[in-house]
């Protein structure tokens, strides 16, 4: 393990994602958990995701910071994902819009809006359709057309597994970490139980030959899980 980049300013890193020359992060300036109120005697920290500073980091494959682009004060970046090249898909969880980002213009746009993205979470991008997380339990999904533009709204994909993030299979096979359960959603969207009793985890990774599945834990010990798929 080597420290590949680092700012320590930074609250927190929640997204990453790469193209063949570049790396791109979702970070926010500020926390969203802040310490209970004085006087709460322990309470629950208070969650404000009103105006955390998120930005778009592009580094270069040496972990040189090429680009800052700011994003608006109000957004939440949740989760990025590649959808060609120099572009990517960003959610926005404080949003009802897919934002589009274009790394080469340093711009962030509106890709699709639409009030089924109340809480945007996680967000794929596999065999040209667009998958995202949203209002917490549900999954949707779009086409990308051949202009890279949505074609067509919104589908809901599946729905009554909560869920942060995700991962896709080169098989098209979903695995969502969801408490202390892995689910399962087939190509064609049935949902089966994978995996249960296994330490929560709040995303997930494929390896490109769709042998591994990987997973972070939210508490306790920081672990790196993995499952053998095949």
């Amino acid at each position: 393990v080597e420290n590949f980049f680092s700012v320590p300013s930074l609250a927190a890193f929640l997204g990453v994602a790469t193209n063949k020359n570049e790396i791109v992060l979702g970070v926010f300036q500020r926390p969203f958990r802040r310490p209970a109120p004085a006087g709460s005697q322990g309470g629950a920290p208070t969650i404000d995701m009103s105006n955390v500073g998120s930005q778009i980091l592009v580094l270069d494959k040496a972990g040189k910071l090429k680009a800052t682009i700011e994003g608006q004060d109000s957004q939440f970046f949740n989760g990025i994902a590649r959808a060609g090249d120099g572009w990517y898909l960003i959610t926005d969880s404080n949003g009802t819009a897919l934002l589009r980002l274009d790394t080469a213009k340093k711009k962030i746009e509106p890709w699709l809006k639409d009030d089924l993205l109340t809480r945007a979470n996680g967000i794929k991008v596999h065999d040209g359709w667009v998958y995202v997380g949203s209002s917490g339990d549900k999954l949707y999904r779009v086409q990308i057309d051949s202009k890279g533009k949505p074609k067509g709204g919104l589908m809901l994909f599946e729905q009554g597994v909560r869920t942060d993030d995700f991962a896709i299979a080169p098989d098209g096979t979903i695995y969502i970490p969801s408490g202390t359960k892995i689910m399962k959603v087939s190509p064609t969207g049935e949902v089966s139980q994978f995996l249960d009793n296994v330490p929560n985890g709040a995303s997930a990774w494929v390896t490109k030959d769709g042998k591994w599945l990987y997973w972070a834990t939210r508490a306790g010990p920081s672990q790196l899980l993995r499952v053998a798929l095949k």
